[in-house]
């Protein structure tokens, strides 16, 4: 498959795939993944580890300028219960909102509408690869990260 020749891309889809309803991420998460008014993500190592995400109070007074660690579980010990009960209330402030860079191009609420565009997408990459050689990839055809134009994301608007 077509997708597999990125590295980055399991990072955009797992954050396109975490914006859809079918996700356990909270409802309030989900919402900002599509807030167009946040178009940054950030590294944090909120996590114990460096990860990016969108930028929110838990990222910039825990990972900001903090020591790690020496183990990230200790960090995920540590930051626990906070987590817990952010979840509950979801307090977006307060939760870890993993996202990658591609975060701004997400428009598919609905896990089926995300897998038919991306089958679909790399179904048409595949046929041109085929006819023009090994890659029909060029850089008006992907976006900085190396992934796929914006289509990706938005074929047929918010589903």
């Amino acid at each position: 498959m077509v997708l597999t020749d990125f590295s980055s891309g399991g990072a955009a889809l797992g954050t396109a795939f975490l914006a859809c309803e079918e996700s356990f991420a909270s409802p309030g998460y989900r919402e900002l993944l599509f807030d167009k008014a946040r178009e940054e993500t950030v590294l944090s190592a909120a996590s114990g580890r460096l990860a990016r995400g969108l930028p929110n109070r838990l990222s910039r007074e825990m990972g900001a300028g903090v020591q790690l660690p020496p183990d990230p579980r200790v960090q995920a010990w540590l930051t626990e219960r906070l987590r817990a009960a952010a979840a509950v209330q979801d307090r977006t402030d307060l939760l870890p909102l993993w996202a990658g860079q591609a975060a701004p191009l997400i428009h598919f609420r609905k896990a089926r509408a995300l897998f038919d565009a991306l089958v679909a997408q790399a179904s048409v990459e595949r046929d041109a690869s085929s006819s023009e050689g090994p890659s029909s990839l060029t850089p008006e055809t992907t976006d900085a990260s190396g992934l796929f134009a914006p289509t990706m994301f938005s074929a047929g608007g918010r589903a």
